[in-house]
């Protein structure tokens, strides 16, 4: 079963890895998978791999923090710094056995994005908000010889977006044109993602991955862009605390 699951996370964070640019990055779905009442959870982790191609830019950065309420509830919380992103979720979960559970959630997520081209002229900027449902489920304490868990995700939301884009450039008669364009709606959005953490019984580290699917984006802006930019997909590495 061990290498069974090991296979099947490797094939499935190979089709999630991915960039793009975009307004949208992803919330980089947390997986707390509760077992009881009084856990705390504490994590740092960073994003190498989703970053925004067009041009240089730090790598983004995210603490979560998720409590566990009682046997049933939890809630988790997170900010992402350079990406302007927050999000809070609440929900139960259910272990099946010592090792097994199985959570729900719901939450919101909002944010803003923004890049530009240079070489291709062109620029924009957005914002969104994010009301989602996600259901979680994972194995802890998969192997005797160190601590190592498996998780799964998926996120299905509404993005309420608006984005701003500009086109510069010299036309053909050496006239310096600049064109705009906007969007404000509603996309609907799925976000798979899986996560491996390995370690102690309390300090862990983790590599999360994660795709994005943003239903019904357009290609009718300036430069081919799409209504509410968005990323492909992404990695994240961290390290986790539990108490």
């Amino acid at each position: 079963m061990m290498t069974r699951l090991i296979r099947t996370a490797l094939i499935v964070a190979a089709a999630m890895l991915a960039t793009g640019c975009a307004v949208y990055n992803g919330t980089s779905t947390d997986i707390p998978l509760f077992q009881e009442k009084g856990e705390l959870q504490v994590e740092a982790a960073f994003f190498p791999l989703g970053v925004p191609p067009l041009h240089l830019l730090p790598i983004p950065y995210r603490g979560t923090v998720s409590y566990s309420l009682t046997d049933e509830v939890g809630i988790s919380a997170s900010v992402d710094a350079l990406r302007q992103t927050v999000q809070a979720m609440g929900g139960i979960y259910r272990p099946v056995d010592r090792r097994f559970v199985w959570e729900l959630y719901g939450g919101l997520a909002l944010g803003r994005g923004e890049n530009s081209n240079p070489e291709n002229n062109f620029s924009y900027t957005g914002r969104y908000l994010m009301p989602f449902v996600q259901v979680d489920c994972g194995w802890r304490d998969l192997t005797r010889w160190m601590h190592l868990d498996v998780a799964f995700a998926l996120r299905a939301g509404g993005i309420f977006g608006s984005t701003e884009y500009t086109e510069y450039g010299w036309d053909e008669y050496s006239t310096w044109v600049v064109q705009q364009d906007s969007f404000r709606g509603l996309r609907p959005m799925l976000e798979p993602s899986m996560e491996v953490r390995f370690g102690w019984s309390n300090l862990m580290f983790n590599v999360r991955f994660y795709r994005i699917f943003v239903l019904g984006n357009k290609h009718n802006h300036p430069c081919n862009l799409q209504d509410i930019p968005a990323m492909n997909g992404g990695m994240g590495m961290g390290m986790s605390y539990r108490f």
